[in-house]
């Protein structure tokens, strides 16, 4: 059975996570949009070195973004199954192995 003493962390602690991790994607979500609106201005208007150098950033994010949202959606998807058996008093081990 999942407790705070073997799992290291109480509810509390796990909805914190669940809603830090939420709010991180919103930002993350808020920063995409900011970048794809800016992106054709900054290739337009500055085709100086700094302005390549800034592109090529902006092309990095552009195929980074994806990545880190995933990668960030899968630890509210893993953190959430941690509250849940928790809540539950199931063994979080065999929760744990059910949502893999």
């Amino acid at each position: 059975m999942a407790t705070p003493a073997n799992l290291k962390l109480f509810q509390g602690e796990l909805d914190k996570i669940i809603q830090i991790t939420e709010q991180a994607l919103l930002n993350m979500h808020s920063i995409n949009n900011l970048v794809n609106y800016l992106g054709p201005n900054v290739q337009r208007d500055n085709r100086s070195d700094s302005g390549k150098i800034i592109i090529k950033r902006l092309n990095d994010w552009t195929d980074d973004y994806p990545k880190i949202v995933n990668d960030m959606g899968q630890i509210n998807q893993q953190v959430h199954a941690m509250r849940n058996a928790l809540a539950s008093g199931a063994d979080f081990a065999a929760a744990a192995a059910a949502q893999a």
